[in-house]
């Protein structure tokens, strides 16, 4: 682990209490946390970038030594630089120790010791040279210091004083210069490491002691190892490792004690780099983290979960026998009982028998030719299978099949050349790559291929036949039957020398198939596809699919490897070994030590899956992989922005917010949460979902993201809830980052509505009160209206049968009798009685029709004209107008008629006219009544001289304008005569 680092030269490592990874280096200080790096330099506050030693105190704070800036500490919110002491200030620390209540600060010049309840220090000093404090240990309550070149000292808590104990060594134990590099107890032992302690005739660089026995200066116990151990730590199973830094010296690396010797483990862990010079065990996750001076940082997982072996390459595949493994490989033949490798067959061993047999059996191998030329290079020989069978080992190449004994020494050579075979009792079915199969009858008793006799016993199965398989990728033997894959033509079923396809017979139609595996137990089959699916297939119910697992399912794009085991499914693909288990895919890759994914072939063997890859091969052991400790990772909530602004109202401690109930103003509603796993081995293979409860039930798609965003969040109470997918154990679990209340604004809230409902009621009532007045009002208004249209009317109607009229009438007809004119007299009475019979029935109607009041005025004008005898010329034109379907107002009229008969003309007035004409227009009912006579006067204010009558039709019109638009224009000029305008809102039958 390098990349992300502020500098590769590592110098200490400590996983502090909340899980958080910290990492100095000669260049700054790294957090590690839940996948994420971040550094830290002088510019957050650290008083040098040389972080050389980390430890915690009892309240939670970390201390960080630095190699010329003294000491800094960080509370979970800031750093600060310890100044307390002016020789402290810029001293080189190397090493810290934390005992009750305070803290040990080791520098070049001595030891500090800083009292941490009032953060007093004091100095002990010396005036020696090179005064070097390296490293601590307690023994029985009492603190013990190691000095570079000075021994070890105990310190006096009490009395704060430093005396010396014991010397260095140097050469044959006697008291001397030699100096002192770390200190370790374990289980009563001391590990004191040196730089080379020539003891006799060894230079040995750890002194294991009885601890009891180095205190009271006896002699050393057990010395071994050569490089300079600047660290020790132990794993859960008491192993102890080292870390080994020559400095001048290449002979440095990881090691782990074993027996009294340190074992170099360097290149068995993957670690580059033999300056190895800090170690962290995290009893958590049982992770060792290694810190080297040029390669960064390593992250090593004891769990021996998965191993690693590169002592072969190339796997092609594996075959176990009585505990004993056989690898075939690009490079021959290997046999690891326990993983110990005790016999290698290489490829020239293949080539020197196959040659020796080609010799032996001349007469029946093609040596003439190229054929002769191809089998006489070592480079055209090429390893394709490997079966056990009949108590012996069988490798198919490109020359043919050797046959092997169990202890891997080559003993018959059978020319028969393919790419996969399998026996079936003494025949062998064989497939080339490209071409169909054969099989090769009675092969055991007759090894020779191409002679006569053999020849006429191979049954082969030509690909015309779309029952016979072409482009075979394996070949699995089930009881009576063999099936075989193709990635042409699909699942092929062989028994009783007769192959059946599945895909043509529309049992299973999936034919691009790469690769196929077989669990006896379960027994299903597994069948994997060019495409990248993935089908469980059950045995016992004539290959029905029990699981169809998808391409998107699956973690990577090219399947290279199938297993399957019991209720596990494992599928390889170039990123890593996917698991798929209960319903869930898990992921085994890099993080769990899973480097190298180009997999080549697979074995499960017991409880063992045996991977194999270009570059070696891995064991692992099913039972912890496919049972892991399931740890569900805790939720915190790192950051929050409120409209893409950093929310610097909440307090942030160890990189958390303080709070997990947030509450905001309504404007304040565009947010983005970011989170964090905190102490979680392996964070990046943690998926994502969230929902926003209360909003909307939907749950987002699974993604890598840690951080949410929430535009435009409504007013209201939320709770945002996050599932996460571990793709490590295959669980899913649920946790509540934060509950999230959005306040509306005071004109919503509910006081504000309440206090707004109460005044609307208050002015609604108001309203209410004087509306109430008001309609009284009006009908109180309305009633005295009404009463003086009646009134009105009824003067109108004595009007109409004023005495004069009336008297006049009655003259006229007397004068009619006088004159024995009958006929005239007779129709005057008629027209007189219809008159007043029609005046009395409009007097009742508010309306009356249009052709109605007509008739009307033509009864009057009859009258009225007759007493002129007949010499008003009278003209009513309204046409156009469907006089049936319009009503006006009664009595309106007729008075103006009337006035111009008694006010405009004479009996001696020459030519008199009189018009009455009815229009419509903009949807008002026009009536003109105009006349030729003589005029009327005017009053002296200049106003047209009025009679009663017209006086109370006036007052009907502004009475009837209080409901519609009706009204009236009179214009005279004396001579000239009179021209009166009326207009009515036009009102029809519907209306």
């Amino acid at each position: 682990m390098a990349d992300g680092l502020p500098n590769n030269q590592i110098e200490c490592i400590y996983k502090d209490s909340r899980g958080i990874l910290w990492v100095g280096t000669h260049n700054g200080l790294a957090k590690i946390e839940g996948g994420t790096i971040t550094n830290y330099s002088t510019d957050n506050g650290l008083s040098n970038n040389s972080v050389w030693d980390i430890v915690e105190d009892a309240e939670g704070n970390l201390w960080f030594a630095t190699f010329g800036g003294g000491i800094s500490k960080f509370d979970g919110k800031e750093f600060t630089a310890q100044n307390h002491h002016e020789l402290l200030k810029n001293s080189f620390v190397r090493k810290l120790f934390i005992h009750n209540n305070y803290l040990l600060i080791g520098t070049e010049k001595g030891l500090f010791i800083l009292n941490l309840k009032d953060y007093s220090v004091v100095g002990l000093e010396t005036e020696q040279e090179r005064f070097q404090i390296m490293d601590y240990f307690t023994y029985k309550g009492e603190i013990y210091i190691g000095v570079y070149t000075h021994g070890i000292y105990n310190l006096n808590t009490e009395a704060l004083t430093l005396t010396k104990i014991r010397n260095t060594f140097k050469s044959d134990s006697s008291f001397g210069t030699s100096s002192i590099f770390s200190l370790y107890i374990n289980n009563g032992d001391l590990y004191y490491g040196s730089a080379g302690l020539k003891i006799g005739d060894n230079r040995n660089s750890i002194i294991k002691f009885k601890t009891s026995n180095f205190i009271e200066s006896k002699d050393e116990d057990i010395s071994f190892g050569n490089s300079i151990i600047w660290d020790f730590t132990k794993d859960s199973n008491d192993t102890i490792y080292c870390a080994a830094w020559g400095v001048h010296k290449n002979d440095g690396g990881l090691f782990k004690i074993a027996d009294s010797s340190l074992v170099n483990v360097t290149k068995s862990f993957g670690i580059k780099s033999d300056k190895v010079r800090t170690l962290f065990y995290d009893m958590d996750f049982d992770f060792l983290y290694v810190g080297t001076q040029d390669k960064g940082l390593y992250q090593l997982s004891l769990s021996k979960t998965i191993s690693f072996f590169n002592d072969v390459s190339g796997i092609i595949e594996f075959k176990e026998k009585n505990s004993d493994l056989y690898i075939l490989h690009e490079k021959g033949l290997s046999i690891k009982p326990d993983n110990k490798l005790i016999k290698n067959q290489n490829t020239e061993i293949f080539f020197n028998f196959f040659t020796q047999e080609a010799k032996k059996e001349l007469p029946y191998l093609p040596i003439n030719g190229n054929y002769n030329s191809f089998y006489n290079s070592i480079k055209n020989l090429e390893f394709y299978d490997l079966d056990i069978y009949e108590n012996a080992l069988w490798v198919s190449s490109s020359f043919g099949l050797f046959k092997l004994n169990l202890q891997g020494d080559i003993v018959q050579f059978l020319y028969y050349s393919s790419y996969k075979f399998l026996f079936l009792g003494s025949d062998m079915l064989t497939a080339h790559k490209f071409e169909a199969t054969n099989l090769h009858l009675d092969v055991l008793n007759k090894p020779k291929s191409n002679d006569i006799d053999s020849i006429a016993k191979i049954i082969p199965f030509s690909p015309k036949d779309k029952n016979n398989p072409v482009y075979i990728t394996k070949m699995l033997k089930y009881k009576d039957l063999v099936i075989v894959s193709s990635s042409k033509s699909g699942l092929h079923i062989f028994k009783d020398k007769v192959y059946e396809s599945l895909a043509l017979k529309n049992i299973f139609s999936a034919r691009d198939i790469n690769n196929i595996s077989l669990d006896n137990y379960s027994k299903t089959l597994l069948v994997s596809t060019n495409t990248g699916d993935v089908f469980l297939l059950d045995m016992a119910t004539n290959y029905k699919v029990l699981t169809h697992i998808k391409r998107d399912e699956i973690v990577g794009n090219s399947i290279t490897l199938l297993e399957n085991h019991k209720e596990a499914l494992f599928i390889g693909t170039e990123k890593g070994l996917n698991i798929y288990q209960n319903g869930s895919i898990r992921l085994i890759d890099v993080a769990q030590g899973l480097k190298i994914n180009d997999f080549t072939t697979s074995k499960i063997i017991k409880d063992t899956i045996y991977v194999g890859t270009q570059s070696g091969y891995y064991k692992i052991d099913l039972e912890k992989i496919l049972n892991p400790k399931k740890i569900h990772p805790s939720i915190t909530l790192t950051n929050i922005k409120v409209n893409y602004q950093k929310d610097t109202t909440k307090t942030y401690t160890w990189f958390n917010s303080d709070k997990k109930k947030l509450t905001y103003k309504y404007w304040q509603n565009i947010l983005d949460l970011s989170f964090k796993t905190s102490n979680y081995p392996y964070p990046n293979k943690l998926r994502y979902s969230y929902q926003i409860e209360g909003l909307d039930p939907v749950w987002s798609i699974y993604s890598t993201k840690q951080n949410i965003f929430i535009p435009y969040l409504p007013i209201g109470t939320y709770n945002v809830n996050i599932k996460i997918k571990d793709l490590n154990t295959g669980s899913i679990s649920l946790s509540k980052l934060a509950a999230i209340t959005i306040v509306p604004p005071f004109w919503k809230t509910w006081w504000f509505i309440s206090l707004l409902l109460l005044v609307l009621l208050i002015s609604g009532f108001i309203a209410f009160k004087n509306r109430i007045k008001y309609i009284k009002k009006r009908e109180q208004q309305k009633a005295k209206i009404q009463q003086r249209l009646v009134e009105t009317k009824l003067e109108a109607l004595q009007s109409q049968m004023n005495p004069h009229f009336t008297f006049n009438a009655m003259n006229s007809i007397q004068n009619y009798i006088i004159d024995n004119d009958i006929d005239n007299a007779l129709m005057y009475l008629s027209e007189f009685a219809k008159l007043i019979r029609t005046t009395l029935e409009n007097s009742s109607k508010h309306l009356i029709l249009l052709a109605e009041e007509i008739s009307y005025l033509k009864s009057y004008i009859v009258l009225e004209n007759m007493r002129f005898n007949n010499k008003v010329n009278v003209t009513i034109d309204y046409d156009g107008l469907e006089a049936n379907s319009i009503e006006i107002p009664p009595m309106i009229i007729q008075p103006f008629v009337e006035n111009a008969f008694v006010h405009a003309f004479n009996k001696n007035y020459t030519n008199p006219k009189l018009s009455i004409k009815f229009y419509i227009e903009n949807q008002l009912l026009i009536c003109i009544i105009e006349d030729n006579g003589k005029g009327m006067n005017h009053t002296n204010s200049g106003q047209l001289h009025e009679s009663k009558g017209l006086k109370l039709v006036m007052e009907r019109l502004n009475l009837l304008n209080n409901f519609n638009n009706n009204s009236f224009k009179i214009t005279s000029e004396e001579g000239k005569g009179t021209k009166v305008i009326l207009q009515f809102e036009l009102i029809g039958l519907d209306d």
